[in-house]
């Protein structure tokens, strides 16, 4: 239940990012938000935080990806996540295209596409 607690707090706080860049899409070019909190699966599929993350929103699209290094991954080979093997969603958006993999090493990589 904290693990719930955890996701649904941080899909909160980065779409409340998310709602205060929107009115910047009309800008040219692409919004950049560095130092965007994440939430990624170790490798034992617990929920990790990491502060590191990154987020680019352009007129139509917004490509978040999030990296962290050390992770626990007691299965001694790489593991990949996605919404349909997890049942999460990424941003709490309805259709997004998210994956991660967590190397056998513990480095995670998680990519999030979410088109506006």
């Amino acid at each position: 239940m904290k693990k719930l607690s955890i996701l649904f707090t941080a899909i909160i706080a980065i779409s409340i990012t998310l709602i205060s860049w929107n009115q910047s899409k009309a800008m040219a070019g692409a919004v950049h938000i560095d130092d965007l909190g994440c939430l990624v699966f170790d490798g034992d599929g617990n929920l990790a935080f990491t502060p590191e993350g990154r987020a680019v929103i352009t007129s139509n699209n917004v490509h978040v990806k999030c990296q962290i290094k050390g992770l626990p991954n007691s299965t001694g080979k790489a593991q990949k996540f996605n919404f349909d093997n997890t049942g999460f969603t990424c941003i709490g958006e309805p259709e997004p295209t998210w994956h991660e993999t967590v190397s056998a090493s513990g480095n995670a990589t998680l990519t999030c596409n979410v088109p506006l």
